[in-house]
């Protein structure tokens, strides 16, 4: 994964979130809602072990696909909770599909950067 850590954040961010709001439903809910939410957990843990295969496309698109139909979800619902969990859900899907463009795009920026500061040593 250190060819690619926009995905591995996004991966990361998305596990710890999902456990974090794992947790909080229990906490807040009660149980009833856990086992929803931790077969949400296994398909995403399966989506990433899929990525970590020789099925990484396929992981890749079901894990982004999952985000943004979670998005899609939230979009009917009223409030800033589902604002801020449409938000999040449509931005992680689109950084785990778009990883590599997103990279490019910091890597050029990075390498601009350091001729420019090359150029005006000289």
């Amino acid at each position: 994964m250190k060819k690619h850590p926009v995905l591995f954040a996004a991966i990361l961010v998305s596990l710890l979130l999902d456990a974090v709001v794992i947790v909080l439903v229990n906490l807040t809910i009660g149980p009833e809602r856990v086992s929803s939410q931790l077969i949400r957990f296994a398909f995403q843990l399966f989506c990433v072990a899929l990525i970590f295969s020789k099925w990484k496309r396929a992981g890749i698109f079901m894990l982004s696909g999952f985000h943004i139909f979670s998005g899609l979800i939230h979009s009917e619902r009223v409030g800033t909770i589902h604002l801020v969990f449409l938000i999040y859900h449509i931005l992680l899907g689109l950084t785990i599909y778009f990883h590599t463009w997103i990279e490019g795009v910091v890597s050029n920026a990075g390498q601009n950067i350091e001729s420019n500061e090359d150029s005006s040593n000289e």
